[in-house]
C-alpha cells in the first residue's frame, strides 16, 4: 500500500491497514504477509505497532527509484494456535 506524500503521517495508512486486517480475518484467512521495501522506517515501524513480527529477508528483491532495495517480509498471525482443520477461507468481494 502506498500513499501519497501529502496523506503520511495523518494515520490514513494505519486506518487502511486495520480495515484490512479486519476484513482479511473475517474471510477466515489464518495469517497476512506484508513485503516492505528496505528501508522503510515508517512502514516497519506501522506494521510492527499492528503486530506484525518479521520472518525473512530477500536481498537485492525490489527494484524501486532506480535502484535495488532488499525485501523484508512481515507475518501476522489471524488466528492462535492455528487449527487443526481450517476451513477454506471465503471469496473476497470488493462490494461494499
Amino acid at each position: 500500500m502506498y500513499l501519497a506524500q501529502t496523506r503520511r503521517g495523518r494515520g490514513v495508512g494505519r486506518l487502511l491497514l486495520e480495515r484490512l486486517i479486519t476484513e482479511i480475518k473475517s474471510l477466515g484467512y489464518l495469517s497476512l504477509f506484508a513485503g516492505i521495501a528496505l528501508p522503510d522506517v515508517a512502514s516497519i515501524r506501522l506494521h510492527e505497532t499492528l503486530g506484525f513480527r518479521r520472518v525473512g529477508v530477500f536481498a537485492n528483491l525490489g527494484f524501486k527509484l532506480g535502484a535495488w532495495h532488499d525485501v523484508g517480509w512481515w507475518c501476522l498471525p489471524l488466528t492462535t494456535p492455528p487449527p487443526v482443520d481450517p476451513d477454506e477461507p471465503l471469496e473476497w468481494s470488493h462490494e461494499v
